[in-house]
C-alpha cells in the first residue's frame, strides 16, 4: 500500500504535534517496561484458553537472534525534491515451529546461475 504525498505530509505533521509525541512516548514506555510483560503475556494466554484468538493464530515465544537496522529516503515532494529520512529496525528471531531458510541454486532462462533463498517468516 502506497500513501500519497498529501497523506504522508498530514501524517508527518501529526507526528510532530506535542500531544501525539507525549501519547506515543507514554505508550512506548509502557509496552517497553519489563514489569508490564507478565500482564500482557497473561492476557494473551487467557485469550488463547477462551478461544478468542483469530482463526489460525498460534502463540509462540520466539528466541532472539539479531536486529537489522536500515536507513532509506522516501521522496515527500517530487516538485520540491524533498525527502523523508526513514529508519527501520527488523528484529530477527527463531522458533522450532518455523521452517529453516532454504538455499536453492537456480538457472535463469538466459543461462546465468545464482542462488535463491526461501525465508519462512511469521509476523506479529
Amino acid at each position: 500500500m502506497d500513501i500519497s504525498a498529501k497523506e504522508l505530509n498530514t501524517f508527518t505533521k501529526a507526528m510532530d504535534a506535542p500531544e501525539f509525541q507525549n501519547l506515543m512516548g507514554e505508550y512506548v514506555n509502557e509496552i517497553s517496561d519489563p514489569k508490564h510483560r507478565p500482564e500482557h503475556d497473561q492476557y494473551l494466554r487467557e485469550m488463547e484458553e477462551r478461544g478468542e484468538l483469530p482463526v489460525g493464530t498460534q502463540l509462540i515465544q520466539p528466541n532472539a537472534a539479531f536486529c537489522i537496522k536500515t536507513h532509506g529516503k522516501k521522496m515527500v515532494s517530487d516538485f520540491k525534491k524533498q525527502f523523508f529520512d526513514q529508519k527501520t529496525f527488523v528484529n530477527v528471531c527463531y522458533h522450532d515451529t518455523i521452517d529453516k531458510p532454504e538455499r536453492q541454486e537456480v538457472t535463469q532462462p538466459d543461462g546465468s546461475r545464482g542462488t535463491s533463498w526461501g525465508l519462512p517468516y511469521r509476523v506479529s
